[in-house]
């Protein structure tokens, strides 16, 4: 099996290849979808294993380096996420190097990285990684600038100021900013992160929330309009996937579960 693969189903509306570099997790989000998933493939005996003890993919390196070799040489320019089921910039990246080791072989090889993550990704190094080529994509995952609730839901990540702290950051190197705003807890929120964070990110992700019931009843459609309407009064373009956003672009994309909705 391969270790950069495409994704399919929602996770395909964020990038067209991907490399999950660990199993588990220890941010702990209690809508984290890749813990029941992880339970289900058998990687890990439960949930609560899955966010305690977080490990290394076995041989995950080696494999990375022959695939993405090959990647090179068919001049591929896909991004490659890192990652989907786990977070590449969790505090075990900072004994183990994957993602650190990941991206210098993508790096070697002239691929396109993008990262998605809501760890430490400055403290770590993850972005200076990245500053390569400005098509490369840094990514948070937000759902709130703070306020009562949000450590329920996301006990172990750090806090929504440094991941806003870690965009600057990689805005100032040149890269190519990208922020989800998926799952959306609460929608007065994810919409003030927009109006908040426009000058610093250059693409938005936004989505609904699937796993798990918000504090409050949402209407979804009406959130999704107020969004839309507040992306392109920014004078933002919709895409695909935020890897159609190229350096100087400014755009956002509407998941499929909440333009359905």
């Amino acid at each position: 099996m391969s270790v950069i693969y495409e994704p399919r189903g929602r996770a395909r509306e964020y990038a067209p290849l991907a490399c999950n570099l660990y199993v588990g997790c220890a941010h702990g989000c209690t809508y984290c979808w890749a813990a029941a998933f992880a339970v289900k493939q058998g990687l890990v005996q439960s949930r609560a294993e899955f966010h305690a003890s977080p490990r290394p993919r076995l041989g995950v390196l080696k494999n990375f380096a022959r695939e993405a070799e090959a990647l090179g040489a068919a001049k591929d320019q896909r991004p490659v996420q890192l990652c989907f089921t786990t977070d590449p910039c969790q505090p075990i990246e900072a004994e183990h190097h994957l993602t650190r080791d990941a991206l210098r072989i993508m790096a070697e090889n002239g691929l396109r990285a993008q990262v998605l993550t809501k760890g430490d990704a400055a403290g770590l190094g993850t972005i200076n990684k990245l500053a390569w080529r400005p098509d490369n994509l840094f990514g948070a995952s937000l759902c709130s600038l703070g306020g009562e609730g949000l450590e329920e839901w996301e006990p172990g990540a750090i806090s929504p100021v440094r991941r806003v702290a870690g965009l600057a950051k990689a805005k100032d190197l040149g890269l190519t900013t990208w922020v989800s705003l998926e799952p959306t807890i609460w929608p007065a929120r994810s919409l003030n992160l927009i109006r908040v964070l426009d000058e610093r990110v250059d693409c938005f992700a936004v989505g609904k929330l699937n796993y798990g019931q918000p504090p409050e009843p949402v209407n979804w459609a009406e959130y999704r309009e107020a969004a839309v309407a507040l992306l392109e009064a920014q004078g933002r373009e919709r895409v695909h996937s935020p890897g159609d956003t190229r350096p100087g672009e400014r755009t956002y994309l509407i998941k499929h579960d909440l333009e359905a909705a």
